[in-house]
């Protein structure tokens, strides 16, 4: 991996890195060497070097080891910073390098990470968007849209791919609880201070909702459910006719009941077809009632060798049962 140089001082307090370490010693990791440096001596600003996942230390003339810096590079998320904070504020990569006096590749190698930003530009950076310096390198958390979504971005990054959806609907919890409550300033009939999602214990929510003039969320068992109604298009004829459509497939209870039956013997596997006596068992119906409700849903067939035919819902209309059992009343 090419080394990356910083051109900056980030002051940091290393308290706790002071006390685990006191002989004073940091190691040098530079191309590597091992030579030692001295915390306790005075020295000239020092620019180290970082391969993998090395730490980056940087000193300015001062002796006093408060003053030192430390930080891991890949905590530094100034690059997607830099690129969320230009499109929240609605402008191209040209037009912030004019305001800044750069050039457009300049920004683009920012947003890309290829180099970052020189020390002398990072106050009017900070100013322009509004922030503080350790906000825009991420070092220090700030209460504002923009630290929040990236704090939010990098726990998906940092977390298995198969808990993304545990995690999306804890963060869906909150955020519900948020629009109810009116941003905390308003009543809900339930103790907020309980940090409902934060454990990520498992169990099912009853049923609260919410309808404003800005918008409406609703929570019913494990499922959330937020619009925002400035974002909301017209209700044409056209839509109107979709919706009819699509509802009119479900009318019939036979047919939800083997909707359902099917989502059961199949929802934990994305592979998996399940027979016309599988269902008839999960159902509790006759096969000729099974196969009728088949022929009016969105399901996949597979046809094994000996004839006999295997079903799952179509992957694209999976999310179908979730939806409708959001429509139940309370």
């Amino acid at each position: 991996m090419a080394s990356v140089r910083f051109h900056f001082l980030l002051k940091r307090s290393i308290t706790d890195m002071w006390k685990s370490n006191p002989g004073g010693n940091l190691t040098n990791k530079r191309r590597g060497s091992n030579r030692r440096l001295d915390l306790n001596q005075p020295c000239q600003t020092i620019t180290l070097l970082r391969h993998g996942d090395r730490m980056v230390y940087h000193k300015d003339a001062a002796a006093n080891p408060m003053e030192w810096s430390l930080i891991a590079m890949s905590e530094l998320r100034i690059h997607e910073q830099i690129a969320f904070l230009r499109k929240q504020k609605g402008i191209t990569q040209e037009e912030l390098a004019k305001a800044l006096g750069v050039t457009n590749q300049s920004v683009s190698k920012w947003e890309s990470a290829i180099c970052c930003p020189d020390l002398q530009l990072l106050p009017n950076i900070a100013t322009y968007f509004g922030i503080t310096v350790d906000e825009l390198l991420g070092y220090k958390p700030a209460d504002t849209f923009g630290s929040v979504y990236l704090g939010i971005k990098g726990l998906f990054e940092a977390s298995p791919a198969e808990e993304s959806f545990a995690i999306a609907y804890r963060l869906a919890a909150l955020l519900h609880e948020g629009a109810v409550s009116r941003g905390y300033k308003g009543f809900v009939p339930w103790e907020t201070g309980k940090n409902h999602g934060m454990s990520g214990v498992d169990h099912e929510w009853n049923y609260s909702a919410c309808s404003e003039p800005e918008g409406a969320t609703i929570h019913i068992g494990r499922a959330v459910f937020i619009a925002d109604h400035s974002l909301a298009a017209p209700i044409t004829p056209v839509k109107i006719r979709e919706i009819y459509n699509t509802m009119a497939v479900y009318q019939e209870k036979d047919v939800l009941t083997v909707l359902f039956g099917l989502y059961e013997l199949t929802k934990k596997d994305f592979d998996r077809f399940v027979s016309l006596k599988e269902l008839e068992i999960q159902c509790k119906l006759p096969e000729t009632v099974v196969e009728s409700a088949l022929s009016h849903l969105p399901v996949q067939v597979k046809i094994e060798e000996d004839g006999q035919c295997y079903y799952r819902i179509e992957g694209s209309s999976m999310h179908i049962p979730d939806i409708l059992l959001m429509l139940r009343d309370k």
